[in-house]
């Protein structure tokens, strides 16, 4: 487990660092259950992120204003606009998920999903995933079957601070939610009400 602490926060995509260890300790404990041993590599890395979380949040997301990402007060740079606006969909749906086709729906409007357009969604959230990773913050998208969603417990957002009652974040709140996205418009909308109550 000691290893898996350490070996959790190289940038491995986290099923590739599964696989390394997996086949470490099998080749060490030839006589183990193979797929056994991956579904309690699985768990020691997913322990191991839990009580990362419990000592402090490194990303910040800001969604007043303008869409913002920080890791340590730094801001994250994304490689591609859409990747940024997934992220942004994935926060707005506060830790709900979706599905391929939802998140290819939001970023092609009037797109066909077909072969060739998986391949670009493919594209993007690849390129998000490695956005997250590079910075350290990986362990915030959770991909799963064929859905994608934001581990909330990971991250400090405005809005969810917002949502819980924080006065300094509801004062901080001038109108404005995530500006650059026609979509959160209905957000915007509930919290302005929320203000308004």
């Amino acid at each position: 487990i000691l290893w898996g602490k350490c070996m959790a926060k190289v940038s491995f995509e986290e099923e590739e660092l599964i696989q390394i260890m997996t086949t470490s300790l099998c080749a060490s404990f030839p006589n183990i259950d193979t797929a056994k041993m991956k579904r309690e590599v699985r768990k020691a890395i997913r322990k191991t992120e839990k009580e990362e979380a419990k000592h402090g949040k490194r990303a910040f997301i800001k969604t007043f204003g303008n869409f913002d990402v920080f890791v340590d007060e730094k801001p994250v740079v994304f490689g591609r606009a859409r990747a940024k606006e997934l992220l942004a969909y994935l926060v707005d749906r506060q830790g709900a998920s979706i599905t391929r086709a939802e998140a290819f729906a939001l970023l092609w409007e009037d797109g066909f999903y077909d072969r060739p357009m998986q391949k670009q969604l493919d594209v993007i959230i690849r390129n998000l995933k490695d956005t997250l990773v590079q910075n350290g913050i990986g362990d915030i998208l959770d991909m799963e079957k064929g859905t994608l969603r934001l581990v909330t417990e990971q991250v400090e957002c405005d809005l969810y601070k917002f949502l819980e009652g924080d006065l300094n974040t509801i004062r901080s709140f001038r109108g404005e939610y995530m500006s650059a996205y026609s979509w959160a418009s209905l957000t915007e909308a509930y919290v302005t009400r929320q203000l308004e109550d």
